[in-house]
């Protein structure tokens, strides 16, 4: 992306083998959530276990580009 002062409003960058491809102004689904399993000891203690994670779809929106290499990806 050639021109800095035009994408500055655009904060999330897009890159697939090192080309940055595109700029988001919003990305929503930046999160994580692990599972945690207890099992009681039987002398009366309690372990935890981290279980499976889970990521929800990543959205972009408002985006710019000047090429469609993303669009063909």
């Amino acid at each position: 992306m050639s021109d800095d002062s035009r994408i500055s409003a655009y904060l999330f960058a897009v890159e697939i083998d090192g080309i940055e491809t595109a700029r988001f102004q919003k990305c929503e689904g930046l999160e994580a959530e692990t599972e945690v399993f207890e099992y009681e000891e039987g002398g009366g203690g309690v372990l935890h276990f981290k279980g499976r994670s889970h990521y929800p779809n990543i959205v972009l929106e408002r985006g710019i580009n000047e090429n469609d290499v993303l669009f063909k990806w």
